[in-house]
């Protein structure tokens, strides 16, 4: 029996590389995707009829259930989630005096990058308890580091993902007693909707190390932080 991976944020970018990638090493994918009209009919046929395309929306709790039911009529148990979803709203030379804080940005930028991973953590725990590798990894970022914090800017998206940094902390604590591994990565600026043009590497480039990385035996006592090149962020 192979491997079962969910991945949120699959439409495109980095979730969509993750999705060929765990595919082609064999994994039974499902593929967290926010529009209705994704599918993966670009993949080999070799490999296509093991991805399943899941609607989701993380900020809506009622989503991530029927996401959860979904899973649950196709396989009795999950080996990993991958919380990849995730949203970038701000612009980096906007500094504190000019924020507009009644937007509603910043609370925006926390229902996807931190909340939305634990509505997936809670509602997929049971099948994450059912499965062999009880792994959860988290798309995370540099910009979540308070030991290498060097913005003057994009404070709603550097709090959000050192919220989801705290939160896996406290996942630890809390589940790696019962033999999970959590390990927050983080991706490389990319060539992608929220890294632009001019980034230094590919989705595809960050799905390959995500996987060699982010795979391998580390602590279950203790967060694992690590960039795609397997490289200790500070949290």
């Amino acid at each position: 029996m192979s491997s079962t991976i969910f991945i949120t944020g699959a439409d495109k970018g980095l979730g969509r590389a993750l999705v060929h990638r765990f595919a082609e090493k064999g994994y039974r994918v499902f593929a967290g995707v926010f529009s209705p009209d994704s599918n993966f009919d670009e993949l080999p046929d070799g490999i296509s009829k093991s991805v399943s395309a899941i609607p989701l929306d993380v900020r809506s709790l009622d989503s991530v259930k029927n996401a959860v039911k979904a899973v649950s009529e196709q396989i009795d148990s999950l080996d990993i989630l991958l919380n990849n979803a995730g949203v970038f709203i701000e612009r980096e030379e906007v500094v504190l005096e000019d924020i507009d804080l009644e937007d509603g940005h910043i609370q925006a930028q926390y229902e996807v990058n931190a909340i939305g991973p634990m509505r997936c953590i809670q509602q997929f725990l049971p099948l994450l308890r059912a499965g062999d590798a009880k792994r959860i990894i988290n798309i995370s970022s540099e910009a979540g580091s308070l030991g290498q914090s060097w913005r003057k800017g994009t404070i709603g998206y550097c709090m959000s993902k050192a919220a989801l940094n705290m939160q896996s902390t406290i996942l630890v604590n809390h589940l790696g007693r019962e033999d999970f591994t959590i390990v927050n990565l983080h991706p490389g600026w990319m060539k992608s909707d929220m890294g632009g043009p001019d980034a230094d590497i590919t989705p595809d480039q960050a799905a390959q190390g995500i996987i060699e990385w982010g795979l391998k035996g580390w602590p279950k006592d203790k967060l694992t932080y690590i960039d795609y090149q397997g490289k200790s962020q500070l949290l």
